[in-house]
């Protein structure tokens, strides 16, 4: 059996995508645009049509929970935030991360 080196790659750079949008959400709410501008700062070219549907995935997988902005400046932003007991998050890390 052989192995897509290409696939592999992908497979782990995804992983460390996660593995640091759930330190920054653990750190507080970010907005979607900001974890796409912040991965492209530690050198990594991500689009919006990876960033946004791994986000999802890894909402319906329950790593994160994600929330709508509303009225005002940043109107239908989608921001994140860490669980912690008896709080409401937003794009947020599970609650072992408290």
């Amino acid at each position: 059996m052989t192995i897509d080196q290409k696939l592999v790659a992908r497979e782990l750079l995804l992983s460390f995508w996660k593995v640091h949008m759930l330190h920054h959400a653990a750190e507080g709410a970010v907005v979607g645009q900001w974890r796409l501008q912040e991965l492209r700062r530690h050198g990594y070219e991500v689009s919006p049509g990876t960033l946004y549907p791994l986000l999802q995935r890894m909402e319906r997988n329950g790593s994160l929970r994600s929330k709508v902005a509303g009225k005002g400046a940043g109107a239908g932003a989608t921001t994140s935030s860490p669980l912690r007991a008896g709080r409401c998050s937003t794009w947020s890390a599970p609650s072992l991360m408290s």
